[in-house]
């Protein structure tokens, strides 16, 4: 009882320092203290402007904002990129939003591009091509 006690205790400590420390984040997938489920803590990256790519498929990277932008090439699932207009979308000459960035996150060889701030599924709807970074403390 006394251990559930203090752990109780520092969860809530932990959640209340969340609100100071903007670093400290709660995950909602992983549930909070106050529905008694372990509380899981990301540590934000240092680059506010890390995203990452959460789109199931390859998304093609432009030399400009459009379709018809020549490609340089594709990200996939998972590769991290620095959003370089942030949060702002541009519009490009097709009419679709588009994310200035700057590739590989974090690398001496990076290069800039643009890639559609959508993607669409196939069936008419669309999701959001980027996440953002995060990094597991544990």
């Amino acid at each position: 009882m006394k251990r559930r006690l203090i752990g109780a205790a520092c969860l809530s400590a932990i959640a209340a320092l969340g609100s100071f420390f903007p670093a400290i984040a709660g995950d909602p997938i992983a549930g909070t203290a106050a529905q008694g489920r372990s509380l899981d803590l990301h540590l934000a990256q240092r680059n506010s402007n890390c995203r990452r790519v959460v789109a199931g498929r390859a998304i093609a990277l432009y030399y400009r904002p459009a379709m018809n932008g020549g490609s340089s090439g594709t990200l996939t699932q998972g590769d991290q990129v620095e959003l370089l207009n942030a949060p702002d979308a541009i519009q490009g000459d097709d009419g679709r939003m588009y994310f200035q960035i700057r590739y590989p996150f974090n690398r001496r060889d990076q290069s800039t591009g643009y890639i559609l701030s959508r993607y669409e599924l196939g069936n008419g709807e669309t999701r959001p091509t980027l996440g953002i970074c995060q990094k597991r403390m544990w």
